[in-house]
């Protein structure tokens, strides 16, 4: 059932956009949220890119992999280096947010 819940909300163009990984196309939540800190002189601000995908799409993706995605609103895909992998601690059957940076 969860299995099933998950491909629905991946399947969703209004929530997912298309990313391609290992050669094969597949479908992330992606999100690049803005981030401001604080610093001793000054401030110090980038953005954030994650993307959410299922485990079973990114099957041995880690840290250095590349993966491209079409972000909202554009017709081509930028590409990204993943910096670091977050499992949501279900297995195979659950989610991974890749943390990522502009390639």
């Amino acid at each position: 059932m969860l299995l099933e819940d998950l491909d629905g909300l991946f399947d969703d163009a209004d929530l997912a956009v298309e990313a391609l990984y290992a050669g094969k196309a597949i479908y992330v939540l992606f999100d690049a949220p803005h981030l401001r800190a604080q610093g001793y002189e000054e401030d110090v601000s980038a953005s954030a890119p994650q993307a959410l995908c299922l485990a079973s799409d990114v099957s041995g993706i880690a840290s250095g992999s590349e993966i491209s995605i079409r972000r909202p609103g554009e017709a081509v895909y930028t590409k990204y280096v993943v910096t670091d992998v977050q499992p949501d601690g279900t297995g195979p059957a659950g989610c991974i947010n890749l943390v990522l940076q502009e390639a």
